[in-house]
């Protein structure tokens, strides 16, 4: 029995998207195949609103967050033993009860990893139909990394990569991914540079 209507329209919603999201089972009902494929032809359907950096200007904020982070642990070493130095250093007796804690903020490299995490999965729950999400996660799935590798560019990886030529033609993706700096990086192709005897690192 073909399934025809709402019935045709939740299947097609639960098996190319998400699922039905406010009214989208009836909005659909009357041509759910038309609706799928309007979804691929919507102006941006490929890009996120949000305002998140490049995975280049990413890796340089993070790059100076942990160079400072590096200064500041030296200056607190330093200033910690010229203290002792000195006898200066107070007696646990003399120090004022400390403020009740606040939860930490997220260092920088994870906040950026969170803020383009986030952006996903509205881009997924605000979608109407979901279809290019579903098709933008399919293919993140496939060329998948991890963030433990390389979190600077990670979190930018899906957007430049894969949600910019999802729409488009296949090489143009394939040539994306394999070039962005998070595959590399989750590829360990850094650190393997060189070891064959043809290597241009070595040759030359």
């Amino acid at each position: 029995m073909v399934a025809r209507g709402k019935e045709a329209a939740a299947l097609a919603l639960h098996r190319f998207g998400f699922g039905p999201a406010r009214d989208s089972t009836s909005a659909i009902a009357a041509d759910p195949r038309g609706a799928l494929l309007s979804d691929l032809d919507r102006e941006g359907a490929g890009l996120l609103a949000a305002k998140l950096p490049s995975s280049a200007a990413a890796a340089r904020a993070i790059c100076d967050f942990r160079a400072e982070e590096q200064a500041k642990s030296k200056l607190a070493q330093r200033a910690k033993k010229e203290a002792e130095a000195k006898g200066t250093a107070m007696m646990t007796s003399d120090v004022a009860a400390p403020a009740p804690p606040r939860p930490p903020e997220p260092p920088l490299p994870q906040l950026i990893f969170q803020n383009e995490a986030a952006a996903r999965y509205e881009a997924a729950v605000n979608a109407e139909i979901g279809f290019v999400e579903r098709l933008v996660w399919f293919w993140s799935n496939h060329f998948c990394i991890s963030a433990d590798k390389d979190i600077p560019t990670a979190g930018a990886y899906e957007r430049e990569a894969i949600r910019a030529h999802v729409l488009g033609r296949f090489a143009d993706m394939l040539t994306a991914v394999e070039s962005h700096p998070a595959m590399l990086h989750y590829l360990d192709n850094a650190r393997s540079m060189g070891r064959s005897p043809e290597s241009m690192a070595i040759r030359g």
